[in-house]
């Protein structure tokens, strides 16, 4: 008798008739042993073990790449000296890969690096801070020096997956 299952690939595959003798997983690999009726007319009565590899079958692929959201202040708020900028970085399926982040000062014209994915850059170390959440990272961010009163401030993240989905997300204050 064989059994048959429904793959996430949308394929039915059989298992064999025999009795199964091993289920294995070793790196991402499944495994399966078991023994199978010989061949007709192969004269000998004697069950042949026979065995099954397949890489990851129930791993979902992952097509939906990492999100941003910013959460204060407000988009073109009157941003003060002192004020962080909150934002979250997450992932559907929790596999973040690299998430760098950077500040736009547009009076300057300065791009400043504030997060290079492993800590914060000089200008940010003090008071910035970055926290581990559900499926992701929540950030707030400070300037040392404060921000320069009167300019408007970009926050650039670049977030990529184990998947290789990435988000470039700008946002303004």
């Amino acid at each position: 008798m064989s059994c048959s299952w429904y793959p996430f690939n949308v394929e039915y595959q059989d298992v064999p008739s025999g009795r199964i003798t091993g289920i294995g997983q070793q790196d991402g690999i499944f495994s399966l042993t078991y023994l199978e009726p010989p061949p007709p007319n192969s004269g000998t009565g004697e069950l042949v073990p026979e065995a099954i590899e397949w890489t990851d079958l129930f791993t979902i692929p992952d097509a939906e790449g990492p999100i941003v959201e910013y959460l204060s202040p407000e988009a073109m708020a009157t941003l003060l000296s002192e004020d962080p900028i909150v934002f979250t970085v997450t992932d559907p399926t929790g596999n973040l890969n690299q998430i760098v982040v950077a500040a736009i000062l547009h009076t300057t014209g300065v791009h400043e690096i504030v997060h290079d994915g492993v800590s914060f850059a000089q200008n940010y170390s003090s008071l910035s801070f970055r926290v581990e959440i559900a499926q992701g990272f929540e950030y707030t961010v400070r300037r040392n020096a404060g921000w320069p009163l009167g300019t408007r401030v970009s926050m650039r993240v670049w977030a990529v997956d184990t998947g290789g989905n990435t988000e470039i997300a700008p946002g303004s204050v």
